[in-house]
């Protein structure tokens, strides 16, 4: 009887979690670096926005990205830092999980055009796409 029990547990439990992520894909779309490349290349308007430590994105990051914490703090979609809603975003992270998260963040907060880096900044490096070495001062 435990047996069974505990396989209906992860059945419903695996069921649950297809049905979040199919949910969650809804609100932004996976881009590869080629893709993502092109769409904020061919967007001046579009925002690029790195989700790693600070520690790791002031090394060196995506030209032009813009450093967000996570977890992303409430307030700073109530800040002056915060990008206008009708903007398109492009999120990365360093293997492309946390971007996910960030993303739904993002489209929780009002936000509709919203891309996240498949395989992170590590895979933007290895399909040899260029990064910004620049070091930024600590905080």
């Amino acid at each position: 009887m435990k047996r069974i029990l505990l396989i209906i547990a992860i059945v419903v439990l695996s069921i649950e979690t297809q049905r979040a992520q199919t949910v969650d894909s809804l609100k932004y779309k996976v881009a590869t670096s080629k893709e993502f490349q092109k769409g904020f290349s061919n967007n001046p308007g579009a925002v690029i926005i790195d989700s790693r430590d600070y520690k790791d994105y002031r090394k060196s990051r995506i030209s032009g990205a813009v450093h967000v914490d996570w977890p992303v703090p409430e307030e700073y979609f109530k800040g002056k830092d915060a990008p206008p809603k009708d903007k398109q975003l492009y999120i990365y992270c360093y293997a492309g999980n946390r971007s996910r998260k960030v993303s739904v963040v993002f489209y929780d907060h009002g936000y509709r055009n919203i891309y996240s880096l498949k395989g992170g900044f590590d895979g933007w490096r290895l399909n040899k796409f260029p990064s910004e070495k620049k070091r930024l001062p600590r905080r």
